[in-house]
């Protein structure tokens, strides 16, 4: 995931006039200088789901495929995950993420930085009001981040390729797999996922995955008494119990 340490917003006029309009002063939203919503007038804060990008010759919402976020509160965090059921229920490219979520992860924001963005979204709800983030939805950004489609390629069912799982930095890669297994099962039936900092003395074992160059893979920590737990954010884990291996 990417944890959004800055928020920006900057004045400009997009050129309307090849749909019949005239030229609108908009603002853009920029997290970490990339840029997050393209006109936070015009798109609607205020729903359950938020296309904040939208389309650069008219500024209308749904003209243009893609650019689907939906804010969830994971405890002290906000995550703007991908709309997964309406990509599920319609075609994939209709409701597609923005660009930024392959490129730089799932944004996640602190509740300062959210706030920061409120001040220039003024119908986007207080974090308080936002629906919780799921465990089913916590899976599907984790298979989305996954290096190698290690949990599989949406939209298909989240499971660990075991195929692809060489060794691990810490413990047995059996003990491993069978652990992140029954955390996968575990998140998927569990209705509200918060997310808390992990404490300083946790380890964070590194998977290494059958692929070009052998690519590294964290989502994991292991506590003081040898217990997994996962870790979709550096720095953070999921609450909602623990497996031992």
């Amino acid at each position: 995931m990417w944890t959004v340490q800055r928020v920006e917003a900057q004045r400009t006029t997009l050129d309307f006039t090849s749909s019949g309009q005239a030229r609108r002063e908009v603002t853009q939203i920029f997290a970490d200088s990339v840029l997050f919503a393209n006109a936070s007038q015009l798109s609607s804060w205020d729903e359950s789901r938020v296309q904040v990008i939208v389309c650069q010759s008219c500024g209308i919402e749904r003209c243009e495929p893609g650019g689907w976020l939906a804010p969830h509160s994971a405890g002290d965090d906000i995550l703007f995950v991908p709309v997964f059921s309406e990509m599920l229920e319609h075609h994939p490219a209709e409701y597609a993420p923005p660009g930024y979520v392959n490129e730089r992860g799932i944004p996640l924001f602190s509740r300062t930085f959210y706030s920061a963005l409120r001040n220039h979204c003024a119908s986007l709800p207080e974090a308080e009001a936002l629906p919780p983030l799921r465990g089913a939805d916590l899976l599907r950004c984790l298979q989305w981040e996954a290096p190698l489609q290690a949990l599989g390629t949406f939209p298909a069912k989240v499971e660990l390729r075991k195929d692809l799982l060489l060794a691990v930095s810490d413990g047995d890669v059996s003990d491993v797999t069978a652990s992140l297994r029954a955390i996968i099962e575990r998140v998927d039936v569990t209705d509200v996922i918060s997310l808390r900092p992990a404490p300083a003395n946790w380890m964070y074992p590194t998977l290494y995955l059958d692929g070009p160059g052998t690519r590294e893979w964290r989502v994991l920590a292991r506590d003081e008494e040898g217990d997994l737990h996962v870790c979709p954010a550096e720095g953070r884990i999921a609450a909602y119990g623990c497996f031992s291996s």
